[in-house]
């Protein structure tokens, strides 16, 4: 899920860092039709029109607010149909494109909605070849949300907002990957894109799933008696659920949690030392003014001649390293 303000090169949450394998289950399905839900900025839109085109592939993306990089997109190449609706919205009135993407609001209500609305339409081996992503950390088992209030309130859990997760940690907020919005435990049923998916597949006899664990995991499912399926199993079994790249995406995502773990405290950190340093110079600017004041000036040479003043000057012309007294 993009997150605003952070590299996607650095984050590696672009459905671009799949098309080495993805480009070719497409066309092991003999996708003559595309479509992207939730293209955002159009990372991979743009992959996907590029190797779309000398194909004769027709690519549509879908999102309700599609960023400024997908609009001039979709102004440098007439073919790319950019459609500015929800995936409900969409999915009602188009007709079903040979192989979805499915990257939108990444909570387990939009997903299931998205496949029900799908095998309503077309259904067993007609059903499109569809891609997920977000199947794994985080979203994989944590519903997120873009906008909560598209979501019916008994359709979701308790929510956190303006808080952060990380691996291993069910609960929100103690640093980690910032979230607007987030579900406010890991887990459980009804929670997340994975659990959302694996209900849909558990539901269609003779559906198939397998799951590539690296960038935030990538899904693929499809019909076994699809005639292109035997195909399309020999491009990802090798990758499904393969242990060593676990192991490694599960490396990558705890090290960038902590990288923000570690820059938010860092943060915290320069913002007291920040406050320290104002509140020392608001202490200093009153110690000047008392003691260049006509009243400290007096009262010292009062006591000094009691013999009990100059320790209050030293005190002060230390504590104001040695910049004493201005003319006043």
């Amino acid at each position: 899920m993009p997150v605003r303000g952070y590299d996607p090169g650095q984050w590696g949450y672009s459905m671009a860092n799949f098309a080495e394998l993805m480009l070719p289950v497409l066309e092991a399905a003999g996708a003559r039709t595309v479509a992207e839900v939730g293209a955002f900025a159009g990372d991979l839109t743009e992959v996907l029109v590029e190797w779309a085109e000398p194909l004769g592939v027709a690519i549509a993306a879908i999102d309700p607010l599609p960023q400024p990089a997908l609009e001039e997109l979709a102004g440098r190449h007439p073919d790319l149909e950019l459609i500015r609706k929800t995936s409900a919205e969409a999915f009602r009135d188009m007709e079903m494109p040979n192989a979805i993407v499915i990257d939108g609001d990444h909570n387990y209500h939009t997903v299931s909605q998205e496949l029900e609305t799908i095998a309503g339409r077309s259904g067993g081996a007609k059903m499109p070849l569809l891609l997920f992503h977000d199947v794994c950390w985080p979203h994989g088992r944590r519903d997120s949300f873009y906008a909560p209030e598209r979501v019916p309130e008994d359709e979701r859990g308790p929510i956190a907002a303006d808080t952060t997760i990380f691996p291993g940690e069910p609960g929100t907020g103690g640093g980690g990957l910032p979230y607007p919005f987030t579900a406010a435990r890991e887990g459980g049923a009804r929670n997340g894109v994975l659990t959302a998916i694996e209900d849909f597949v558990a539901s269609q006899p003779g559906m198939r799933l397998a799951v590539m664990p690296m960038f935030f995991g990538f899904g693929v499912a499809w019909y076994e008696d699809a005639p292109w399926a035997g195909r399309v199993a020999a491009l990802v079994e090798p990758w499904d659920r393969q242990p060593i790249l676990a192991r490694l995406e599960a490396n990558r995502v705890f090290h960038l949690a902590n990288q923000m773990r570690t820059q938010m405290k860092l943060e915290e950190a320069q913002g007291q030392v920040l406050i320290l340093r104002n509140r020392v110079e608001e202490l200093e600017a009153v110690l000047r003014g008392i003691r260049s004041s006509r009243v400290f000036d007096f009262a010292s040479r009062v006591t000094s001649l009691r013999g009990r003043g100059s320790s209050w000057v030293e005190q002060i012309d230390r504590a104001l390293g040695g910049g004493g007294r201005s003319s006043g």
